[in-house]
């Protein structure tokens, strides 16, 4: 049993004055966010935290491994608002139950533009792919990942050998225990290497950066206990020349001596070009070593910290690195030139075995957040108030063959005007997988830009090309892809035509498929309110009645100083259907849904949970599977339900329509070798959803009267689905009529979508009561006179026009 502390509060924060109008402060809100992690027979168990938007919404979200005396899942974060968060580690098939993890990556691995996931363990280490909304699959079988239970710690992303593709590094923990390093070969296939990389032992956390400037990734080793294979002392430096590695510590001014260094950080930390060093010791003082400009070091002075490592952020958007140290409860201001100055404190809940600190800005707002992951208390998360601080800009970067975060980037910024001069830089950074001791910040980089409105940027990729931008406007996320050296392309709107519903905004984000930045977008055809953003996103349009049925075109260009280029589509416009009782769009949360889960057998129950991500277009209700059904003894055993009452009162001809879809990411009958001996929905082994109505409300009988099955009629795209219920007298006029959805999956990779479910029906009315026979009417159904007089029915309902007495126009 795993208890959360409930009785945990969010905690006031302290207020300092950075300038004459600024003010940086910190708010605790692990509570309020629902981020503070599980607590298991005394241990809380929270080691690496990684972030990056894994489900391609725009908000980052984050992954916790977590390491106990007992086995425990990861933990996965999703993030829902940029303040509350949602636990979805096992509903994306990545919670990965074993006996303790500490370092993962969030990498893309298969360089098609998601986040895909690596995770080390005490057991064999896994891979896991992306499919692309934020689900996961597990390619480790026939990957090349060696089954070695090992000790791991940190996990590296980095592309060693410059092919263009990721490499994993994963280092392992004990004294006389090997390191794993996989070359990846593409297509999900890995092979072990050495490269002088495999005999270092009792290693922490690793990370990567170009230390010396010569245009590859070196390693950065912090070894916390014991050596091996001739390799001395508890850091060490790897130089990579032409791809093998080579112990320079002592060669470039590092002690090999200081003993149990955990985790290294490589930054800027003087602005001048050259990446820096921070070093967290277990015992003893924390340790800064400033690049002399040729990639040898001196060290200087630092303030300690607690944890395991320290990290570094602009947190007041001034322009340099500050830095955190996981677990403190103040932060360090950098002078600009290297020297840092503490901060008030501030207020967090209780500290005890800091290990990682990263950060990600939660809320978009500008300002960067952090979060402290802890063995033995919970999980911190805290956000950055900032009032009145400097300007920023954030940066979305694309490898030339589709990589996302294009990990080993260099990026620059300049006054605006002098890109690429030295003596106007502004602040300079690295994009990486890892920092210190398994800390992964947000792939997006942030930068600080004080007063500036703004900036020239210049971004070094790993191949050697060079993207320049200039007078980059502040306050916004650009995306710069190595591959944009030419005039825009707009990615091809789909489906074509659109639709929108009457007294529905419509929103459309469009992408760019190449195209150097910035790319100025315009309108030059739609109707009337129609706008287009600075980032493509096509707004500000809500069809009115008189719109209904027509079917607009909208056009629009996006151009740079290279060329320009136009996408048309078109968009028809819907009512509602006239006889609608009731739409439940889903774009704020379930709507009165009740939303279960089921379970047949000792098996785990599959999961059902509102999702705002990859709407419909605003939200919808999402199910999937749990990964408990491949046995040898049974078939499909979990799944979910959603069911609510809508009264059909006064209302006949009953008609459902509903939109779904399914990410079938499993064949069917994969894990079912045995016989089907449990008939749960029915007695199959595949994705299936079964839709039933009641009249007689939600404790039933249930009837099916719609079954979709994987490969058959499941769709795989969103798709509107109808119901005819006509003949079923009993579902007409009934105040608790009922419907229900239920799923059953094969697989924790598959999941299923339902969104804009909807019930129809013709108004019953009561005959026409002519008392004085002169002709007009004296009395009607005064339920339905009530409906048509409070608006509620109208427009939908023509036959209010039947309650307009004397014919004058209104009811």
């Amino acid at each position: 049993t795993y208890w959360h502390d409930v009785a945990r509060i969010d905690l006031d924060w302290v207020t300092l004055t950075i300038g004459s109008d600024a003010q940086l402060s910190f708010t605790d809100i692990t509570t309020s966010s629902g981020t503070g992690g599980p607590y298991n027979n005394g241990e809380y168990g929270g080691h690496g935290i990684m972030w990056a938007d894994v489900t391609g919404d725009a908000r980052p979200d984050f992954y916790v491994t977590m390491n106990h005396n007992q086995d425990m899942g990861e933990l996965f974060y999703r993030n829902v608002t940029g303040s509350t968060f949602v636990e979805e580690a096992q509903t994306r098939g990545i919670n990965d139950l074993d006996t303790g993890s500490h370092g993962a990556v969030w990498c893309d691995l298969d360089n098609d533009g998601d986040y895909d996931l690596v995770n080390g363990a005490y057991q064999r280490n896994e891979v896991y792919q992306n499919n692309g909304s934020g689900d996961f699959t597990n390619r480790t079988t026939g990957s090349g990942f060696e089954n070695v239970n090992l000790g791991s710690r940190g996990s590296l992303a980095f592309d060693f050998d410059k092919d263009g593709d990721l490499d994993i590094f994963i280092n392992n923990w004990g004294p006389a225990e090997e390191n794993e390093f996989y070359r990846n070969n593409g297509g999900w296939s890995f092979t072990r290497i050495d490269n002088g990389l495999r005999h270092i032992g009792g290693v922490q956390g690793v990370t990567e950066g170009d230390f010396d400037n010569d245009g590859d990734l070196d390693l950065l080793v912090g070894q916390g206990y014991g050596t091996m294979g001739g390799l001395d002392g508890p850091l060490m430096v790897m130089r990579n020349t032409g791809g093998s590695f080579s112990n320079v510590t002592s060669a470039v001014g590092l002690s090999s001596t200081a003993p149990q260094q955990q985790g290294a950080v490589f930054c800027d930390i003087n602005t001048d070009g050259w990446l820096d060093l921070h070093i967290q010791r277990d015992t003893g003082n924390s340790l800064l070593y400033l690049n002399n400009g040729n990639g040898t070091f001196t060290q200087t002075a630092v303030p300690n910290g607690p944890g395991f490592m320290a990290n570094f952020e602009d947190l007041d958007n001034d322009g340099d690195w500050d830095m955190v140290y996981a677990g403190d409860n103040k932060v360090y201001l950098n002078s600009g030139s290297g020297t840092f100055t503490a901060s008030s404190t501030f207020s967090l809940g209780t500290i005890n075995d800091p290990r990682a600190v990263a950060f990600a800005d939660i809320d978009n707002d500008g300002d960067m957040d952090f979060f402290y992951a802890q063995k033995r208390a919970y999980n911190i998360l805290i956000r950055n108030n900032l009032s009145g601080g400097g300007n920023w800009l954030k940066l979305r970067l694309v490898g030339a063959n589709g990589q996302a975060g294009a990990f080993g980037a260099k990026v620059k910024t300049y006054e605006a005007g002098h890109g690429g001069e030295a003596g106007y830089m502004i602040s300079f950074r690295e994009a990486r997988s890892q920092e210190g001791y398994l800390g992964q910040n947000d792939p997006v980089l942030h930068f600080g830009l004080g007063p500036r409105l703004s900036v020239d940027v210049q971004v070094t990729f790993l191949d050697g090309a060079v993207v320049s931008r200039s007078a980059v406007a502040a306050n916004q996320t650009i995306i710069i892809n190595a591959a944009a050296t030419g005039p825009p392309v707009i990615a091809e709107v789909r489906p074509d035509p659109d639709s929108a519903l009457v007294g529905t905004e419509y929103v459309r984000q469009l992408q760019l498929v190449q195209g150097s930045l910035p790319v100025s977008w315009s309108v030059v055809q739609g109707p009337t309110g129609l706008g287009v953003d600075a980032a493509g996103r096509v707004s500000g349009w809500s069809p009115g009645p008189a719109e209904a049925g027509s079917t607009v075109t909208i056009e629009i260009r996006a151009s740079n100083g290279l060329g320009e280029d136009t996408e048309t589509w078109q968009v028809q416009v819907f009512a509602l259907p006239e006889g609608t009782l009731a739409t439940f769009p889903f774009d704020g949360g379930a709507e009165g849904w009740t939303l279960e889960t089921w379970k047949a057998g000792q098996y785990d129950p599959g999961s059902i949970t509102w999702d705002s991500f990859g709407g419909n277009p605003a939200g919808h209700v999402r199910s999937a599977g749990n990964g408990s059904t491949n046995n040898n003894d049974s078939c499909t055993r979990e799944g979910s339900i959603m069911t609510r009452t809508v009264a059909t009162t006064d209302h006949k001809d009953i008609h459902v329509q509903y939109d779904v879809m399914a990410v079938s990411n499993t064949p069917p009958g994969e894990g079912c070798e045995g016989i089907c001996l449990a008939s749960v929905v029915e007695g199959s082994c595949e994705d299936k959803l079964v839709v039933f109505y009641s009249t007689s409300g939600t404790d039933g009988p249930w009837v099916a009267v719609q079954t979709l099955s994987e490969g058959i009629d499941l769709p795989s795209t969103w798709t509107r689905r109808m119901i005819d219920l006509s003949g079923i007298a009993a579902a007409s006029d009934n105040p608790v009529f009922s419907l229900r959805f239920m799923w059953q999956f094969n697989t924790a990779a598959d999941s299923g979508r339902i969104d804009n479910v909807t019930v129809l029906g013709n108004l019953s009315l009561a005959a026409l009561a002519d008392f004085d026979n002169d002709g007009d009417v004296d009395q009607q159904d005064f339920g339905y006179f009530q409906e048509c007089l409070s608006g509620s029915a109208s427009p939908h309902l023509p036959e209010c026009a039947a309650m307009d007495f004397d014919g004058d126009g209104d009811v």
